[in-house]
């Protein structure tokens, strides 16, 4: 077991196995992060099947590498892992000469469980032999590495296959060979329709998996049962608000045989919380985002019991009843990333019952909106992001297509100069590329990176693992000593003054001025003197690109204030210092670079979910205050390449969510800023978010599990862990299934 990860830690990382030890973090020493750590389990299991498959929880527990080694082994009971046997690689195959049928048949007898003999051509994948999306994925996987030529499959053709036959005909036509498919395949002998194929320059779908939502509030009446977790031992947190809405709230909950306590700090006996605090009144900007800390810190409080026993979370805030399409107050809008807590709770925590509640307060009296939120938390049931108007309107939201963009003024053209935040590196510098092609304007990029000659070891070396070696060449030529975390911290330097270069050198090449300045933007001093240098060198400034960003992914129970800070001010803080700075320039554009995860939460990153989900009302709210700017937040899914390795791309694709290609994703942000429609300004980019509602049908998960329109045990839901109805139109887009007749 452990030579076969310490083999494994050393190819996928570049150092040699030699300088690997079992008391190495494989975060703070080998700079090991979660994707990486799937990657590292992928190719032990690839290398070893008997391993046992590591669920996400257990890993983010591992922290050494002999900590990994001593999970494994007590899952297997002591025993040493079987290797794959080599007989059957011992000759690898021509690309033709692979026998589709036969390995597909043999390939799903072993995950399916049926006999070959069983199986024949005709079955349907779903509805004969149960196969669904993440199953398709292992199946194909296997098969590619069983036979490595053959072709890998995306995500918007397998969806399309439907039997075993059409399986079949698709690789043999793509390995170039004849198509029998008895089903008929794709149609007409060509590739499975991908559905909506556009021109090859880049038009509004240039790629099917591209694509702009909107998100809109929408009238709904709850369904009549109360949220999750309210009830049995131990006591309700409320915190305080400032309008008299929690004594209020805490009077009607008593009246009901709840034990409440008011005040910001969790009883010993916490069973959950509802967070009023978001209501305000404010002060000031500072006031707003000091209230998503505290949120943040009474979360991790809860989250211990709350992950393992359930109870309720709720967060509100008041943003207009609409989670801030209408708010134009930017206080207010500065704690609107509060329902990006909520959002990341309910994932991480599929047994508590948890809201995200924007109250509109409308001038009501306290006990007005005190009854207003004790009717959702009693009849509102499991509905995740619900809007109370002042009006008695119970309002979620929606996501729908985006209107095409049309042409319109233009916003960005060879006259202006752009202000780019994390705008040298990475998906920001990609999109920059593509604007600079079509406005050949100017640009400021600025980043954290200092730009300094390389060690004359690695010039004109290429490849991580081949700087590794060579950094690592040169350390023992001169006797250093060094450690793999130096090494890393030496190589992320090499190579981010490397991405730069190539960001200023494709700007240029493409007809465009651009100038690097070394700025850390939550740095309000370097800030306003580097701001100073644009405009003496490039002139006022027309335009904001913020897309900085880090990430520190870890469960809320497990993130530190600093981790949690760091997140959270790069994009909130650093957009206010942004805004700040240019306030006297003429701006025309801005844009922010926001995330999908701000729209849906995702696990590990309540902090990245907050402050993009901020920077989503803010804009909305900057918008209504100066109407003159076109203001976008664009919500980007997941992106091919960079951090989305093979294996998470496989995940991805298993759960439905589409990945944005660079190109494509870089055109479309041209167009957006060039001459986008300035009322769609939170628009989500790549992929539709879904609401995470739940079937109105069923009653609450604890008294059933099936949906009265199902007609089978429901299955669970590949992004939330909770269960969904595979014939519901409700729960469809979170099955995994195709969508219901309607």
């Amino acid at each position: 077991m452990e030579s076969l990860l310490m083999a494994v830690v050393a190819e996928k990382t570049g150092y040699p196995s030699e300088m690997l030890n079992l008391d190495m973090g494989l975060e703070s020493d080998l700079g090991i992060d979660s994707i990486k750590r799937v990657e590292i389990l992928s190719a032990m299991r690839t290398k070893a099947p008997s391993l046992p498959e590591v669920d996400a929880g257990a890993m983010a527990n591992l922290r050494t590498l002999g900590q990994i080694v001593g999970y494994l082994r007590e899952q297997l009971g002591g025993a040493a892992p079987a290797p794959v046997a080599a007989a059957p690689v011992a000759a690898p195959k021509a690309t033709s000469a692979v026998d589709v049928e036969s390995l597909l048949m043999s390939v799903v007898a072993d995950k399916t469980g049926y006999p070959a003999e069983m199986l024949n051509l005709d079955m349907g994948l779903e509805s004969d032999l149960g196969i669904d999306s993440i199953k398709r994925v292992e199946i194909l996987s296997a098969m590619r590495t069983k036979a490595p030529s053959l072709p890998e499959v995306d995500a918007g053709a397998m969806a399309n296959l439907r039997t075993l036959g059409q399986i079949v005909a698709y690789l043999r036509e793509q390995l170039g060979g004849p198509s029998d498919d008895p089903n008929g395949g794709g149609g007409g002998g060509g590739k499975p329709s991908t559905s909506g194929a556009a021109d090859a320059k880049g038009g509004e779908a240039a790629d099917p998996r591209l694509g702009r939502y909107a998100t809109k509030a929408v009238a709904r009446p709850g369904p009549g049962f109360g949220v999750s977790g309210l009830s049995g031992e131990g006591s309700l947190l409320l915190t305080p608000d400032g309008h008299g809405v929690a004594e209020a709230l805490a009077a009607r909950l008593r009246s009901r045989g709840l034990a409440v306590v008011v005040g910001n700090d969790l009883p010993a006996d916490a069973k959950g919380a509802v967070l009023l605090h978001g209501l305000g009144p404010f002060a000031d900007a500072a006031a707003a985002l000091a209230a998503q800390g505290l949120a943040f810190r009474i979360a991790r409080g809860l989250a211990p019991r709350l992950s393992a026993q359930g109870g309720v979370f709720v967060t509100t805030q008041d943003t207009g009843a609409d989670f801030g399409l209408s708010c134009s107050d930017l206080t207010r809008a500065l704690s609107g990333g509060l329902v990006g807590l909520s959002r990341t709770a309910g994932i991480e925590w599929p047994l508590a019952g948890v809201k995200g509640l924007d109250v509109e307060l409308g001038g009501r009296a306290a006990d007005a909106v005190a009854e207003a939120i004790e009717r959702e938390l009693f009849t509102g049931g499991p509905d995740r992001d619900v809007g109370l108007a002042a009006d008695g309107r119970r309002l979620v939201l929606e996501s729908v297509p985006a209107r095409a963009i049309q042409p319109g003024p233009v916003r960005v053209d060879a006259s202006s100069v752009i202000v780019a935040t994390g705008g040298a590196r990475g998906v920001t510098a990609a999109c920059l590329i593509a604007l600079a092609r079509r406005a050949r304007c100017a640009f400021a990029l600025l980043g954290r990176t200092a730009l300094e000659d390389e060690p004359a070891a690695v010039v004109g070396v290429e490849g991580e693992a081949n700087l590794k070696r060579a950094l690592l060449a040169a350390a023992a030529a001169s006797g250093e000593k060094v450690s793999p975390a130096l090494i890393n911290s030496r190589l992320s330097k090499i190579l981010a003054n490397r991405e730069v270069q190539s960001t200023l050198q494709a700007i240029h090449a493409a007809g465009a001025r651009a100038v690097y300045i070394a700025a850390d933007v939550n740095d309000t001093a370097r800030l306003s003197v580097a701001l100073g240098e644009v405009r003496r060198s490039l002139g006022p400034i027309t335009g904001l690109v913020h897309g900085a960003g880090v990430i520190a992914d870890k469960l809320i129970a497990e993130k530190t204030d600093d981790q949690f800070q760091r997140v959270f001010d790069t994009k909130v803080a650093g957009l206010n210092a942004l805004l700040a700075a240019t306030a006297n320039d003429p701006l025309t554009m801005v844009c922010l670079f926001s995330s999908v995860a701000g729209r849906c939460g995702n696990a590990g990153q309540c902090d990245y979910a907050m402050a993009n989900q901020t920077l989503n009302t803010v804009a909305l709210a900057e918008s209504r205050r100066r109407p003159g700017v076109l203001w976008k937040s664009l919500g980007w899914g997941p992106w091919e390449g960079g951090m989305v390795t093979p294996a998470l791309k496989a995940r991805f694709e298993a759960a439905g969510v589409p990945l944005i290609p660079l190109d494509g994703g870089a055109e479309l942000f041209a167009r957006e800023v060039i001459a986008g429609a300035a009322d769609e300004v939170d628009v989500v980019m790549g992929g539709a978010p879904a609401p995470r509602r739940s079937c109105p049908r069923r009653p609450p998960r604890s008294a059933a599990t099936t949906c009265s329109s199902a007609p089978r045990p429901t299955p669970t839901c590949k992004i939330t862990a909770s269960r969904v109805c595979p014939s519901c139109p409700w729960c469809w887009p979170w099955s995994g299934s195709p969508a219901p007749p309607r």
